[in-house]
């Protein structure tokens, strides 16, 4: 088999993989956060303890703050990531069962449902995609506003800062949210679309 082909046979797997690998590197970096809220509801504010045991008492409004900022400069950046590897698995994919009649050697059909079925995962993680986009968004304008003190006044004395956060005012809470979510596509679309092209791949070549 020629190396471009083998390229072309592996790439969906090797895309997926990168995938869930991102998305368990954004579960394994962000639920600390939800973490060190948990801890500072049963432990109390900060007790000035050095060690490790100074984390337990970091209260949840300060892992709201710790929150905002972070997120604001990291999503865009992890958004990107999505934008390349979804959409550049999908064309791999894609050219694999457009091709796998005409090529030498011909792709066998076990290996075209694979390949088709893992498409159909990769492209189903998108479902979960405007809401998650929303919670990421929601989380990143609190950025703006957590670590400046406010003036501006609206007609009826409120800072025109809490009006606009009134919605998603709990960073700790929407951050919940958001990894529920990322946990279910993640095991729902992520993973087994990554099963499917590794089979896919496997059975691309055993039939050769």
């Amino acid at each position: 088999m020629a190396y471009g082909l083998v390229l072309l046979r592996c790439a969906p797997m090797v895309l997926s993989a990168a995938s869930v690998n991102f998305s368990y590197n954004q579960y394994l970096f962000l639920q600390p956060y939800l973490d060190l809220a948990k801890q500072s509801e049963t432990s109390g504010e900060p007790t000035g303890e050095t060690g490790d045991t100074a984390y337990k008492g970091i209260a949840r409004s300060q892992v709201n703050v710790m929150l905002a900022p972070y997120i604001h400069q990291q999503f865009p950046s992890g958004f990107a990531a999505i934008l390349a590897l979804y959409p550049t698995a999908w064309v791999a994919a894609g050219l694999n069962l457009a091709a796998g009649r005409s090529a030498a050697p011909a792709l066998p059909r076990a290996s075209r449902y694979f390949y088709a079925a893992g498409l159909v995962f990769s492209i189903g993680h998108m479902l979960w995609g405007p809401q998650a986009k929303d919670l990421m968004e929601r989380l990143g304008r609190l950025g703006k506003y957590s670590s400046r003190p406010t003036t501006d006044k609206s007609d009826d004395g409120k800072s025109k800062d809490d009006e606009d956060s009134k919605d998603n005012k709990d960073n700790v809470a929407l951050l919940g949210q958001w990894l529920r979510l990322h946990t279910t596509r993640s095991l729902v679309a992520d993973v087994p679309g990554w099963l499917c092209f590794t089979a896919a791949f496997v059975l691309s070549h055993r039939f050769v």
